[in-house]
């Protein structure tokens, strides 16, 4: 008797090569279309986990400010640059850059690639200070773009409270 490789003789064990190879396109098939929903999940959560570090540096150094009673600022680590990381130190001569002796309180590293950072402060600066009473030194907000299909935006009111929004979708988000 002829044996047929779809059906199973009572006593066999096992896959067929032909249920393995069935069973191998179908996962390639699935895998095929939830690969670039996953990317986008993958680039949503690089720009949550950014702005979101960012939103907690900001609330660490307000929360400094009042806890020490002097300005606390928060500056790129390299220039204008907020790409490459930010740090926050206590500004003791109130110039808006760490210098010699003054205490850093943290440092956060470089962002993921193909994302950018804008910052618009009034009055116009490169770092971003709180005082003793948790007032900004300026009003500002800053722009987290990545790959320029998703944002958010962290503004900052006059009296030193960050929020996060999305420009994309918040109507109120574009007024601040």
């Amino acid at each position: 008797m002829k044996k047929n490789s779809f059906f199973r003789w009572p006593g066999e064990l096992g896959f067929s090569l032909m249920e393995l190879m069935v069973c191998i396109a179908i996962l390639l098939i699935i895998l095929t279309l939830s690969v670039p929903s996953f990317q986008a999940t993958l680039n949503n959560n690089r720009l949550s986990v950014t702005v979101n570090d960012f939103y907690a540096s900001l609330n660490l150094a307000r929360a400094e400010g009042i806890r020490r009673g002097s300005r606390v600022n928060m500056a790129p680590l390299t220039g204008t640059d907020w790409t490459s990381g930010w740090t926050i130190f206590v500004d003791a001569n109130n110039n808006n850059v760490l210098d010699d002796g003054e205490e850093r309180i943290m440092a956060h590293g470089a962002v993921p690639k193909g994302l950018t950072i804008s910052m618009t402060m009034s009055p116009s600066s490169t770092s971003f200070g709180f005082d003793s009473a948790g007032r900004g030194t300026a009003k500002g907000n800053w722009i987290f773009s990545l790959n320029d299909d998703l944002q958010r935006k962290i503004s900052i009111n006059f009296f030193g409270r960050p929020r996060i929004c999305n420009p994309v979708t918040d109507t109120s988000c574009k007024t601040d």
